[in-house]
């Protein structure tokens, strides 16, 4: 616009389609006068499983749509600024052939005898369509941000220039409010009318960083530079914190009515929570040469839940999860789940530590950096969720997430969003890149690798913390993790060649582990679990790797040089302009993950695989 404002604007769009199947299963109890059970004397849970041809169709479509509206300008002092303007929406709309089953009418069916489980179901499947609840809505969501940024020397100092960058902003994120409607075509007495109402947050934030040399730069031997870096935020948060969602059962006797949330006199509740934060980090940054600096920090962490982690959902996940029963002599069966928010959970907030070295010579290893981290994250009220195993192995911890039947067996597994009581994680953190470019093109190398050193968790107030890391199967991760990768590019070709490596984890119930660990706790004398460990032939489960592969080609660049040659009209050039290709493999050896026989699910295989084996995709692209 002039010499001292430009106006920049920004606008993307994207959609996606989606289209899979799921194959729904789930456990229902057969009565003891089943005609078609053949335990007489006793109710049993027994578990009618879905065939492919009977899987469900699931669909979703998404739109996403942002701009951006800014301009930069020039400020006294050799300061610069920002200010600008962002929106962004998303829509999606999902649908669900079978979000749950009738249980009700396939209880119904099961104890007349109209349908029989007890056989073999592989040979001879049971035709279970007529029982799903199909589910279709519509999701929005809204951002509006404004912001301003200022950055600028201070007053010069005997050693040095400190600088300073200021930030303010307020973002509003909200999530209009929208129906879900569960018909069910056999038990029409059970269809629900949901509506989930429209939720808001308000942030408002004040930033500010300040860099502050100590020292004038190459003034002493092997001291070629030190600086302080200094930051705090300030920031406020206006939630809002009512009556999350309604629920409505038309067709009862007498039609009834229930609210997820807070209510006031029975009925909806309006209310708004505010939180005020204030963060800071501070750290040190050291080069004894220009190549070479070694840097230290600690900050701090303040983050409420978002709105979409306090809505409460009432319907179970359609796919069953498999777990181990403690209670009924470690009996193995699949039950639902409730997944997502929870209205109750409060802020989290966590202090870290971060030292490390970073390595960026000149000369012929110009463009190599190498990064070595330590880090130490203590979490409190971390925002998390536990694995629904957990859930059922600390049932006196968490009573209320576990529902049984009366013959004592599990009918549903609460496994929303918990606050946990402490977190503290410790490991470190390696990387590798390195930029060159040859007469064959230019080359982009990394490598990674992160290691965990420690992961405790709390899961009772004044409890004992219990080791994580390498438990993958108890709620845990791997310890070490890594990737490889390379990108060549010349011209409008690129190709890139990417690998992952996931280490060996502990295998479920054995010593030294959070299930034996809290075992230990009521009994000094539990022994590992061998339930797992056994049919493995293994305390671990084996290292894995996998390969991805990719190839894009721009289009428009290559159209640009052939119409520079041949003198050709641009229209060509107009449409191809920000066109590119990209091919895609994944898991190009078509790599089996190991056996991991906690992992019914995934059909016995570790879950960092990929069930598909080698898949393959293909993106077309256009940049405005």
């Amino acid at each position: 616009m002039t010499d001292q404002i430009e106006a920049f604007v920004d606008v993307s769009f994207s959609k996606t389609n989606r289209v899979g199947f799921s194959a729904i299963h789930n456990a229902i109890t057969a009565n003891a006068s089943s005609p078609v059970s053949p335990f007489l004397n006793n109710n049993v849970s027994v578990t009618v499983l879905v065939t492919p041809e009977n899987s469900a169709l699931s669909t979703a479509e998404s739109e996403n749509r942002s701009a951006t509206l800014g301009a930069t300008f020039e400020l006294p002092f050799d300061w610069k600024g920002e200010a600008d303007y962002t929106w962004s929406g998303s829509e999606t709309y999902q649908f669900t052939e079978a979000i749950t089953v009738d249980d009700t009418a396939l209880a119904a069916d099961l104890n007349a005898g109209r349908i029989n489980p007890f056989v073999d179901q592989s040979l001879y499947p049971l035709d279970v369509r007529k029982y799903y609840v199909p589910d279709a809505a519509t999701r929005e969501s809204e951002l509006h941000e404004i912001a301003f940024r200022a950055a600028g020397s201070l007053p010069q100092l005997p050693w040095g220039a400190p600088t300073l960058t200021l930030g303010l902003s307020r973002r509003i994120s909200k999530r209009p409010e929208f129906v879900a409607e569960r018909s069910f075509p056999l038990s029409p007495v059970s269809n629900t009318f949901t509506v989930t109402f429209a939720n808001e947050q308000i942030t408002d934030s004040l930033y500010a960083e300040t860099r502050v040399p100590l020292v004038k730069e190459a003034r002493f031997p092997l001291v070629h530079s030190l600086e302080a870096e200094l930051a705090g935020r300030v920031e406020q948060f206006e939630v809002d914190a009512g009556t999350t969602s309604q629920t409505f059962r038309p067709n009862a006797v007498p039609p009834t009515s229930s609210y997820v949330g807070p209510t006031l006199n029975g009925g909806r509740y309006y209310a708004t929570d505010k939180y005020d934060s204030n963060n800071y980090s501070a750290g040190l940054k050291f080069n004894p040469i220009r190549s070479i600096a070694f840097r230290v920090s600690r900050a701090t962490a303040f983050l409420p839940p978002t709105p979409a982690q306090l809505i409460k959902n009432t319907i179970p996940n359609p796919n069953l999860i498999t777990i181990t029963d403690p209670k009924n002599n470690n009996l193995r069966y699949a039950v639902p789940l409730i997944i997502g928010g929870n209205p109750d959970l409060k802020p989290q907030t966590s202090e870290s530590w971060n030292a490390g070295v970073i390595w960026q010579p000149t000369g012929l290893l110009k463009g190599l950096r190498v990064n070595l981290e330590y880090y130490r994250i203590q979490q409190f009220d971390a925002i998390s969720t536990l694995t629904a195993q957990l859930l059922v192995t600390n049932e006196g911890t968490f009573p209320d997430r576990i529902t049984r039947d009366a013959a004592g067996l599990i009918t549903l597994i609460d496994n929303s969003a918990i606050n946990l009581f402490e977190r503290d994680t410790r490991g470190w953190d390696a990387t590798i890149d390195y930029h060159f470019s040859t007469p064959l093109g230019s080359f982009a190398v990394n490598a990674g690798l992160s290691f965990i050193e420690s992961l405790t968790q709390q899961l009772a107030f004044n409890g004992p913390k219990f080791e994580y890391a390498s438990y993958a199967n108890e709620g845990g991760v791997p310890e070490l993790k890594g990737s490889a990768g390379v990108v060549w590019q010349r011209g409008p070709w690129t190709v890139g060649w990417n690998s992952q490596y996931v280490g060996e984890y502990n295998q479920w119930g054995i010593a030294g582990g959070p299930v034996f660990e809290q075992a230990r706790l009521t009994n000094p004398n539990a022994v590992p679990q061998t339930t797992y460990t056994l049919p493995q032939g293994s305390k671990t489960v084996d290292a894995q790797v996998y390969h991805d592969a990719f190839v894009t080609y721009r289009l428009g660049e290559s159209l640009r040089k052939l119409t520079d040659r041949s003198g050709a009209s641009g229209l060509a050039l107009k449409a191809a302009r920000g066109v590119s290709v990209q091919f895609g493999v994944r898991n190009v050896f078509n790599t089996i993950a190991p056996l991991d026989t906690f992992q019914a699910e995934t059909f016995y295989l570790s879950p960092y695989g990929d069930t598909r084996l080698r898949s393959y995709w293909v993106t077309v692209k256009k940049a405005f």
